[in-house]
């Protein structure tokens, strides 16, 4: 291989591996995730159309302080109204996260449920004597993964558990992922710095 064409192929490929890298260092901006999703009760419990299912991830950067979801009516006679609260707790003890689930009698004697994500909320300022206004909450720590939280919502008594209606899973803190075509770049740059060193030899 002429120098020229080295010099060249040099350039190329440190481009495609430095570009690729600082990509990669880039991809951060998902932060939190919350599911919303049926299980076998919900479409007793919420006949259709009557049940929104929900997946959406939250960005840093813009995040705000809290997101609220409408879930659906609940059919049936359910008279009580309440809020009740999970709290996301980092592994030092720390609360991080709030999610505060509602449900409010409708004059039928339905029931409109909603679910409330508060991000980040002790970061932010968020002072946790508003979230014991909502009621008790219920304390799990943070593993980084995806956590089903369904069953861990009180009661209007503040007591008892609610039997899952539908799953709530959340995840905290999300591991920065590299895009496909940010790995494609980042190949590419690997293979071209083997396939000039092969020739060099």
């Amino acid at each position: 291989m002429r120098p020229s064409a080295a010099y060249v192929s040099v350039l190329v490929a440190s481009g495609f591996f430095f570009g690729a890298s600082y990509a990669v260092a880039q991809v951060t901006s998902n932060s939190d995730r919350i599911v919303i999703s049926p299980n076998e009760r919900t479409a007793i419990e919420f006949p259709s159309p009557n049940f929104n299912p929900l997946d959406r991830l939250l960005a840093e950067a813009d995040e705000p302080v809290s997101v609220t979801s409408f879930i659906g009516i609940r059919s049936g006679v359910h008279n009580a109204t309440f809020n009740t609260a999970v709290t996301l707790v980092e592994p030092d003890g720390t609360a991080s996260d709030f999610v505060v689930l509602s449900a409010v009698a409708t004059p039928a004697g339905a029931q409109s449920w909603s679910l409330t994500f508060f991000s980040d909320a002790a970061e932010r300022g968020l002072p946790v004597i508003l979230l014991e206004l909502v009621g008790p909450a219920t304390r799990v720590v943070e593993d980084g993964t995806l956590q089903d939280i369904s069953g861990l919502f009180l009661n209007s008594d503040g007591v008892t558990r609610i039997a899952p209606l539908f799953n709530v899973l959340v995840q905290s803190d999300l591991e920065p992922v590299p895009e496909p075509a940010t790995s494609l770049l980042l190949g590419s740059g690997l293979m071209g710095l083997a396939l000039w060193r092969k020739r060099s030899a």
